[in-house]
């Protein structure tokens, strides 16, 4: 019989016989059951209900044979190699055949049995001119070769220890993008299929690679697969979690590249996904889980204590040639930040605490608790409260579940349960796990129609809790339970006296020094320290007292000088001899920040001079459009040309110099002029002839442009001399002129925008608790203080327009 049993303590729970508790799958057609098996020969299977745990049935005759895995014992040990092992696999077709693979190594064993016992006999791997490396996956063939992977994803067939040769795909691409992982051989043995980290399925026909037979010097053999495969790879990072929701119309993955990733889902055999589009999230996604009864709400928990409950949005399915990018949006959310949130016993009471005590009070317990000892002793393990850190952030959310009230989540690092609701900042019940505040909860269920709460720990434990009722949920109920105990107390501590309180005088402690009493000496020094502090503060006392008096006389005169008539007052001027300091020590400060900015003025006049004559110099017009007056869409643009450089006159001086020396030539009788030997000088003179027609059009426009401002002027003028003949006309008469056309200075005059304009400047404003002496002293009698011109943050070249 299993011993007795009771919620919240799974410790120590044994059968006559061995038992193995399966563990109960609670969506069975038996909810309210639970099994205990046997183990040896004849076990029986006794059915418990649940959570009565009173047995139901009995079931008999039902297995020949159980065994344990306890019951399995190590026949050989030996060490396979100096680095980690990754594969272990026996060959299926060749007995006694053992190949172990791992860390930069392969090795080849055939076991035999002796006179004395079982023997393992290894032979490493040679890999010869091909690079060592780590090998993942390894399938031993029927004629004794061995298959395995590498690192850069192509397979290696092994014989008799070595390397016999590297299968690759043609014009020697690898096979795969990752390491082999895993390798099949098909009944007739003529294919052999791949899988690897990249995902892909890519089956071989093996027959072409059996019969290859290339050179030492190049052992590679080139091979297409005859199928593959590609799995679905939704994320660019690990993925940490599926999720399908209850109508089997959605499949959620979240991994660790910060978003989700949807997928609609369609029944049926096989299985199909249509991909719709992935949505990014704050942070990395460590749990989800779907709102009951909704299709497309999903509840996403991550880092720091990030909570977001989303509606996912409703995507149509789409070919995959008109999905242009498979980013969404979610449809609305609401965000929740859970802090950190600890439980910590109360701090020690203090001595003033224990004095308040009434010793009475504590006898009267200890007689009554000694009268009643027949009663359960409860364990005290002291007053709890509850802490919520400020600075710390909130850990990781590893478990969310939705309940009538809000949402249970689970901390890491916190062993309590805590409900909340979505978009509030707020925890609403806190439910710690006593003796496990700081474990993590790695596996949650509620079972029983949400009556009880399956969960098991780090540590190891599972622990098994009842959840409260309405009832024992209710303050009203703590209350009444607070109160009954509170009658209790006071039954037990009827009819005795209680002390009353005293008023306790405190006692005068002399002077100490590090907590023992002063010597003679030490006495004494304090007493002449006492002695001339006190000569000290009476001197300062006395010097303040005369300038509090000093500084009322001069408020009183200077308020008579005001209160007199302008002629009569008198010029009250101060000592000039600290504002020359001042002054001195302000002009000192200045050549000092001229220094410091000297290098930084200097390069941005450079830059200044360097654009400017780049940019604006080597133009001939500076580029712009003018509007019509009648109708602003007919608009006219100078013609866009650089000014003739000093090269071309240089050249221009050239060509003529060889031609006055060509004219000398053809003076003499048997001179004969090649032929095109004018034309760098027609060339050029085209060229400046070009030149001059474009500056004579770009003068015009700017000419045009100038006239307009001119006869824009002139209507703005005889508008002004009109509104004052209006104002004498009745308004009957009144006729309204036409609108004044107005300048687009972006557009018509647009070297505006390069002109220098002088910035001031603006001094931060003193804050208001630190006022200087001179401040103060200006209140009482302002005087005005010259100000140095200020310099503009930019200063324009001088000459840049000649240039």
């Amino acid at each position: 019989m299993l011993g007795r049993w009771q919620p919240g303590n799974l410790h120590g729970r044994q059968h006559e016989t061995d038992l193995v508790q399966k563990k109960y799958d609670w969506r069975n057609c038996w909810p309210h059951h639970t099994e205990a098996k046997e183990s040896f020969r004849d076990p029986v299977v006794v059915l418990y209900t649940w959570p009565q745990m009173d047995i139901d049935a009995v079931l008999r005759d039902g297995t020949a044979n159980a065994y344990s895995i306890l019951d399995f014992r190590i026949l050989l040990r030996t060490s396979a190699f100096t680095f980690d092992v990754n594969a272990v696999m026996f060959s299926p077709y060749c007995p006694g055949q053992l190949t172990t693979a791992g860390a930069a190594h392969i090795k080849f064993w055939k076991m035999a049995h002796t006179f004395t016992g079982l023997k393992l006999k290894g032979e490493l791997g040679r890999f010869g001119k091909t690079d060592i490396c780590d090998v993942l996956g390894i399938y031993p063939m029927p004629d004794e070769k061995v298959l395995s992977g590498c690192e850069w994803g192509n397979i290696l067939v092994w014989e008799a220890g070595l390397v016999k040769l590297e299968v690759t795909q043609r014009g020697r691409k690898t096979c795969h993008k990752a390491p082999v992982v895993q390798f099949m051989l098909s009944e007739a043995g003529d294919e052999v299929t791949t899988v690897a980290r990249d995902g892909c399925v890519r089956a071989w026909y093996w027959d072409t690679v059996d019969q290859a037979d290339p050179p030492e010097d190049d052992p590679f053999v080139e091979l297409n697969p005859v199928a593959e495969t590609c799995l679905y790879k939704p994320h660019s990072k690990s993925l940490t979690q599926i999720s399908i929701n209850t109508q089997r119309t959605l499949l959620v993955t979240c991994g660790e590249d910060s978003t989700i990733f949807m997928y609609s889902l369609e029944l049926g055999t096989p299985l199909t996904l249509h991909r719709l589009g992935f949505i990014e999230t704050p942070n990395n996604i460590a749990y989800m889980t779907w709102k009951p009864e909704e299709e497309r709400v999903i509840l996403l928990c991550g880092q720091v204590g990030f909570i977001m409950e989303a509606v996912l949005p409703e995507v149509p399915i789409r070919k995959y040639t008109e999905i242009t990018t498979f980013k969404l949006n979610f449809v609305s959310y609401k965000e929740t930040l859970v802090k950190k949130h600890f439980m910590r016993n109360r701090p020690f009471p203090t001595e003033e605490d224990l004095a308040s005590i009434d010793e009475e009070a504590i006898k009267a317990k200890e007689e009554a608790e000694k009268e009643t000892g027949d009663e359960e002793e409860e364990e005290w393990i002291g007053e709890i409260q509850f802490m919520e850190s400020e600075s710390m952030l909130g850990t990781t959310i590893t478990w969310a579940q939705y309940c009538e009230e809000g949402i249970w989540v689970t901390q890491r690092d916190t062993g309590a349960l805590l409900l909340i609701k979505p978009g509030q900042n707020k925890i609403f019940k806190y439910a710690p796990i006593p003796g496990a505040w700081c474990d993590d909860m790695t596996a949650i269920r509620f079972v029983c129609d949400n009556r009880y709460l399956i969960l098991g720990t780090n540590t190891g434990y599972i622990r098994v809790f009842r959840m409260p009722t309405d009832d024992e949920d209710n303050p009203a109920t703590h209350y009444e339970i607070w109160m009954s105990a509170q009658q209790k107390l006071l039954k037990k501590l009827k009819g005795r006296r209680l002390a009353k309180e005293e008023k306790v005088e405190k006692v005068k402690e002399p002077s100490t020094v590090d907590g023992e009493l002063m010597s003679h000496e030490e006495l004494k020094q304090k007493e002449e320290y006492d002695k001339m502090m006190a000569i000290a503060n009476a001197h300062k006392k006395r010097v303040r007292d005369q300038l509090a008096e000093i500084t009322a006389e001069y408020n009183k005169i200077i308020k008579a000088n005001r209160a007199l008539p302008f002629s009569q007052q008198i010029d009250v001027t101060l000592d000039q001899r600290p504002l020359m300091v001042q002054e001195r020590e302000l002009d000192e400060l200045k050549a000092l920040t001229i220094r410091k900015l000297a290098h930084q003025l200097e390069a941005s006049d450079l830059a200044l001079h360097k654009m400017y004559s780049r940019n604006i110099v080597q133009l001939d017009v500076f580029p712009f459009t003018l509007k019509a007056i009648r109708d602003p869409e007919v608009m006219i643009r100078p013609l866009r040309q650089k000014n003739l450089s000093k090269d071309f006159y240089n050249q221009l001086e050239e060509v003529h110099v060889k031609m006055a020396e060509a004219a000398l030539r053809g003076s003499q009788p048997d001179y004969v002029a090649p032929p095109g030997h004018n034309t760098q000088l027609r060339v050029c003179m085209a060229r400046k002839e070009i030149y001059d027609l474009k500056h004579e059009f770009n003068k015009k426009v700017v000419e045009l442009r100038e006239h307009k401002v001119k006869l824009i002027e002139k209507t703005k003028a005889i508008g002004d001399r009109l509104a004052e003949i209006r104002v004498e006309i009745p308004p009957k008469m009144v006729k309204h002129p036409p609108a004044v056309p107005e300048i687009d200075e972006s557009l018509e005059f647009p070297e505006k925008n390069m002109q220098i304009k002088p910035v001031i400047s603006q001094l931060t404003p003193r804050q208001s608790g630190r006022k200087t002496m001179e401040k103060r002293k200006s209140m009482l009698y302002p005087q005005q203080r010259t100000r140095p011109p200020r310099v503009p943050n930019f200063i324009p070249l001088a000459g840049a327009d000649n240039k």
